[in-house]
């Protein structure tokens, strides 16, 4: 994840970035039905920050603004204090701003995220209300342990293979986690070779518990694909979800975390005093050869 904008394989459009049972790992969890957009867009701070010991740690802010205002829409916010604690050791980091896209961040040297460790998050910008924020990091990802997938068949225009993924559930310590998978391949276009990501909402792919069923073209199958299963607490999955469905409405996709805020659908935030998310996740991958 060089940026955090996007929702990738490395999730975020991850992206990413899925849950049922809640567990208290955060201060709020909350449906927002309706976003007061007629007040003034500097009322409330917009938070998103996913952490995992897969990547460094990334923040991002927005104000909240009527839906529209591309002016504010792209407005920089180089000036926010953001800090997260590990609230089992007692660790605290003042994320820097990172230069671009109101991205701010550390190293994993400087603030290790630690499996089955809870963290909170607290953001400020001056004139607004300090927002905040907690959750837990799943204790251990799961792993696809079985993989089938069938020859290439005739689909109208397409060819296509079906693909089936399986894992098993790592559920402990009363936590309950949930999954999404991603996937990466390389592809050769026009003598380019170009790189390929994300999976996304289509009548193509179904996931049932803790199976993935994917009919995937497959005239891309002569290079190796990489699924990245996503091991997530639950306000991610939420959110995730959300996502999902505002895409689904759309009718396209977004890399934008705020285009989850779009009044089109109820939204989801686990951040007190504001908008947005504050997740965890990790992730695992499996590399398929095509024959």
């Amino acid at each position: 994840m060089k940026t955090w904008t996007k929702l990738q394989p490395n999730i975020y459009s991850f992206c990413v970035t899925s849950i049922i049972l809640f567990f208290g790992a955060c201060n709020r969890v909350e449906v927002v039905t309706n976003l007061n957009t007629t007040n003034s867009v500097t009322s409330k701070l917009a938070l998103f920050c996913m952490l995992t010991p897969n990547d460094s740690v990334y923040a991002e802010v927005r104000l909240l603004r009527p839906i529209g205002d591309k002016k504010l829409q792209a407005l920089v916010i180089s000036t926010a204090s953001i800090t997260i604690s590990n609230l089992n050791t007692g660790q605290k980091v003042l994320l820097a701003y990172l230069g671009n896209d109101n991205i701010y961040g550390c190293s994993q040297k400087i603030f290790p995220i630690v499996p089955d460790n809870k963290y909170a998050i607290t953001a400020s910008l001056k004139g607004l209300n300090e927002v905040n924020s907690s959750c837990v990091v799943p204790a251990k990802a799961a792993v696809i342990d079985k993989v089938f997938y069938g020859p290439p068949f005739s689909d109208t225009f397409f060819s296509r293979r079906r693909i089936e993924l399986q894992w098993q559930d790592v559920s402990d310590n009363g936590q309950k986690y949930n999954y999404f998978v991603m996937s990466a391949y390389d592809l050769v276009q026009n003598g380019q070779l170009t790189h390929s990501g994300s999976i996304s909402s289509s009548d193509n792919i179904l996931q049932v518990g803790k199976t993935f069923f994917l009919n995937q073209d497959a005239t891309d199958s002569n290079t190796p694909h990489t699924y990245y299963l996503f091991t997530t607490e639950t306000n991610l999955y939420q959110y995730f979800k959300v996502y999902q469905k505002t895409q689904d409405v759309l009718g396209h996709s977004t890399s934008d975390f705020f285009g989850s805020y779009q009044g089109i659908i109820p939204e989801f935030t686990n951040i007190e005093g504001g908008y947005g998310i504050f997740g965890a996740y990790l992730k695992s991958e499996k590399v398929i050869n095509f024959k």
